[in-house]
């Protein structure tokens, strides 16, 4: 193999790399072939939570899986990464990232609203991707918005790993270490 042989198969590999994660065909994949059980229409419904940088792709892939049995959803992602609105049912927020902002809050406020109008034939599908851990935030008291925002703040720029950014953030938010799935009725 001469070297512009190497260099086509290196890019080629690089381009089937790129696209085995691509956040859309990845949720694809997952919700391919039945893979979820969903709930009987006549009792239940699928609630879509999609929150991170790839909220986008993800959410749209979703509902390019299972159609109309979704029957609301919010989406939340970071500034500049929504193509366009998506489509009903779907609620659509862009937020501050790698500091939470008001507007993350608010959306956040509305994700738990949804979730926690859930019923127990419902489905709640939660798709999460990085930056959603900045992004969905809802300060636990007497803890403040500005108090999580300072925090991360100085965290980032003390070099702090992502997973001690989390740890530290986790006490001071509603939503961290299974806040979400604590909001949701007892569903299936």
């Amino acid at each position: 193999m001469n070297a512009a042989e190497a260099r086509a198969a290196i890019e080629r590999w690089y381009q089937a790399a790129l696209a085995a994660v691509e956040p859309g065909a990845a949720v694809r994949r997952a919700l391919a072939g039945g893979s979820v059980r969903l709930p009987d229409p006549a009792r239940g419904r699928v609630i879509l939570v999609a929150i991170g940088k790839a909220a986008d792709p993800m959410a749209r892939a979703a509902l390019d899986a299972l159609g109309s049995t979704v029957a609301a959803g919010v989406v939340l992602t970071k500034d500049g990464h929504l193509a366009v609105s998506p489509p009903a049912p779907l609620d659509a927020f862009e937020a501050g990232h790698p500091i939470p902002d008001g507007r993350g809050v608010a959306a956040t406020e509305r994700t738990l609203d949804l979730v926690r109008s859930a019923g127990e034939h419902d489905l709640i599908l939660a798709l999460v991707s990085g930056g959603g851990s900045a992004l969905f935030e809802a300060p636990r008291p007497p803890a403040t918005l500005a108090d999580v925002a300072a925090t991360t703040d100085l965290l980032l720029r003390a070099g702090a790993p992502i997973q001690h950014l989390n740890a530290v953030r986790t006490p001071l938010s509603q939503v961290k270490g299974g806040g979400l799935r604590s909001a949701a009725p007892k569903t299936r």
